[in-house]
């Protein structure tokens, strides 16, 4: 369980990015309790850390902890009722159930099954979608291996389904063409912008695997740096390093930063460029420990402007990154019909459950509680 964090924190941004306090208790096996408290660090600095408070029944009592069916039988042979549910309670029980389970057989209609560890089967995101409500759908893993596989395979999917949606648009146009006695333009390839970073370093590895049609995809940035594809800060530079290999070698590439020419004068040039008329068909996100997302800083002077403007890209200097920054604009992301984020560790979890509780002045708080966006989340517990 979460802690709603508080509405305003006299100790700073460094408070919010501490995470939430949390209670988490765990049934079996090893029953135990911590509580996650956050605690100023030693030191002259208002820095917090969490630590935590552990009720362990092993370790608190030392004698062995019986199991749950050792513990069922002995109470059933020495009559101790304490743990059963009464007649009365369990006939009440059934009183609700059954006229469930009656629907269901009559209608035909069995419980939608849904992945451990999700938020719940894709058929209710898609009900709350229907009514305008927000959606993020979590697909959480143990391991990174096991991230990246599951990610491909879902990026795959929806690039399929884009590319399927165009060629139908396309021979339909062609049809139309046809009968007018016009020609039709070639089909655009479907577009795909990924995120640099760390984290998603293994999963565009991955991605470079997969035998998808990439020569009638394009790959292109949801944000990098003003540098040189040569500096190692450069997201162009790890795209070609680990996703423009393999299968995805001479797959096009759009990149968003050109040095040569004046940051604003380029963005201007990008929002102009017919290749970005229309938003990417998919798009993989990251995320920072303060809630950026793409590079849409909450203290960046164009802060306004990015989570305001229609057009497609910004210009954002960070307040706290270094380096100028090129991005999709919060309006673009917002319109992308296939929308990933990819993050791992607790604390970045505690940031997406804190934005999507309570307010606050980040970039991923604005797409979480955006109604009509879905945001298929992909957290890695390590």
């Amino acid at each position: 369980m979460n802690f709603r964090p508080v509405p305003h924190s006299a100790l700073g941004a460094s408070a919010l990015r501490a995470g939430a306090n949390r209670l988490v208790i765990r049934l079996q096996p090893n029953e135990t309790i911590p509580l996650y408290c956050l605690a100023k660090q030693p030191g002259e600095g208002m820095n917090l850390a969490s630590v935590h408070l552990d009720l362990a029944f092993d370790q608190f009592f030392r004698e062995g902890q019986m199991e749950a069916y050792q513990r069922l039988l002995l109470d059933v042979i020495n009559g101790r009722l304490a743990l059963f549910v009464r007649r009365d309670e369990q006939e009440a029980t059934w009183r609700w159930v059954e006229p469930i389970l009656n629907e269901w057989k009559a209608s035909n209609k069995p419980p939608k099954p849904y992945a451990s560890g999700t938020w719940g089967p894709a058929a209710a995101s898609a009900m709350l979608a229907q009514h305008g409500g927000e959606v993020i759908e979590l697909h959480a893993f143990d391991d990174q291996r096991a991230q990246s596989d599951a990610l491909a395979k879902a990026v795959g999917d929806a690039l399929h389904a884009s590319l399927a949606a165009q060629a139908a648009t396309s021979d339909a146009g062609i049809a139309g063409a046809s009968t007018a006695g016009m020609s039709n333009a070639g089909a655009r390839p479907a577009l795909l912008a990924v995120s640099g970073g760390s984290s998603p370093r293994p999963f565009l590895q991955t991605l470079s695997t997969q035998s998808f049609d990439w020569p009638r995809m394009a790959v292109t940035l949801v944000d990098d740096r003003r540098v040189p594809e040569t500096d190692s800060a450069s997201n162009a530079q790890l795209v070609h390093a680990t996703l423009l290999q393999n299968a995805a070698q001479n797959t096009t590439f759009w990149p968003l930063v050109d040095t040569s020419q004046d940051l604003h004068s380029h963005v201007a040039a990008l929002n102009a460029d017919p290749r970005f008329a229309n938003v990417p068909d998919v798009a993989i996100l990251g995320m920072g420990e303060d809630g950026h997302t793409a590079s849409i800083f909450a203290d960046a002077p164009e802060w306004d402007h990015a989570i305001t403007t229609a057009e497609r890209f910004v210009a954002v200097h960070p307040g706290s990154a270094p380096h100028a920054r090129v991005s999709w604009s919060l309006s673009a992301l917002k319109e992308v019909k296939h929308l990933f984020l990819l993050i791992a560790g607790p604390r970045k979890m505690d940031v997406l459950n804190a934005a999507a509780s309570s307010l606050q002045k980040n970039a991923i708080l604005q797409l979480a509680n955006d109604k009509g966006v879905r945001l298929d989340v992909y957290w890695c517990a390590n």
